[in-house]
């Protein structure tokens, strides 16, 4: 009977609980953490090392943002605990309603106050909870199709830069060309005028 009435107040007790609970969607950089929230781990081979979930709790005034963060940090080090680099598929429960969702989520439960009252001032009130599948992935052939990328970019930027330079000298050569062929111009035209001066001169000279 005390066992059956203690059940039937733990329930009664988790139910105020849950009844009070508020989420609160959060941002959490995947990129620094090593973490996907697909099936694949950044496009390269990859081999399964097991299942990990994290959980933290924490008080009524702390970031929901900041205990995300800590979960996912916490991911990442159990990973490369178990010799894996990567976290993939990872889930966030809604303790509210039970169900793993894909967005980082933060639960509050407001209940604590409502049914143990400074029970609502201990480190407990926040919840998070994130699983994921903790893989091993081979970086080597995507790290050979960057360099060979990176390699074809400079190539290209070597031919351009080498292109723009021949257009420099062109330009260059053709304005130093076209400033000499006036040159050439300005100089006959000055031994045109002088010959015809220099005749002028004869005739009058004659006369």
């Amino acid at each position: 009977m005390k066992k059956t009435t203690g059940l039937a107040l733990g329930s009664v007790f988790a139910s105020m609980l849950l009844a009070g609970c508020s989420t609160t969607n959060t941002y959490v950089d995947y990129n620094q953490k090593g973490l996907y929230s697909g099936s694949v781990a950044g496009n390269v081979p990859f081999v399964e090392v097991g299942q990990k979930t994290v959980t933290a709790r924490g008080f009524v005034w702390e970031s929901c943002s900041d205990i995300t963060s800590r979960v996912a940090g916490q991911l990442n080090a159990a990973a490369h605990a178990q010799g894996a680099n990567r976290v993939i598929d990872i889930q966030w429960l809604n303790h509210a309603d039970g169900d793993y969702v894909a967005q980082p989520i933060c639960t509050t439960a407001w209940g604590w106050f409502a049914a143990a009252g400074v029970g609502g001032l201990g480190p407990w009130v926040k919840m998070v909870e994130a699983r994921g599948n903790m893989v091993f992935a081979d970086d080597a052939p995507l790290n050979a199709l960057r360099s060979e990328h990176a390699h074809r970019l400079a190539e290209r930027d070597r031919l351009a830069e080498e292109a723009r330079q021949a257009e420099l000298l062109r330009r260059q050569q053709e304005a130093e060309a076209k400033a000499e062929a006036e040159r050439q111009a300005r100089e006959q035209a000055e031994a045109a005028e002088q010959a015809d001066d220099d005749v002028v001169s004869d005739d009058n000279s004659a006369e």
